[in-house]
């Protein structure tokens, strides 16, 4: 993608706030899968900084899921 790639992150806390990203992944040979990856790994880190014990992710991008819950090795240096 030439202009590369964007994914959105929501962070829903108990209390019910909501905490919105937008991540515009942009350098060369980004992909979709990419994007999702980089928006997973920023809102993990944004989970922690905010003192998140417990956290439900959900992603729509199979590939990603699995290799997070590491049922598939990553061959891309940048995931």
């Amino acid at each position: 993608m030439l202009q590369g790639a964007r994914a959105g992150v929501v962070l829903v806390f108990p209390n019910r706030n909501h905490m919105r990203y937008i991540l515009h992944v942009n350098f060369e040979g980004t992909t979709n899968n990419l994007a999702e990856y980089k928006s997973l790994v920023h809102g993990l880190r944004t989970a922690v900084t905010h003192g998140v014990r417990r956290l439900v992710t959900l992603g729509d991008s199979e590939l990603v899921v699995r290799q997070v819950m590491k049922d598939l090795a990553c061959r891309d240096h940048k995931m």
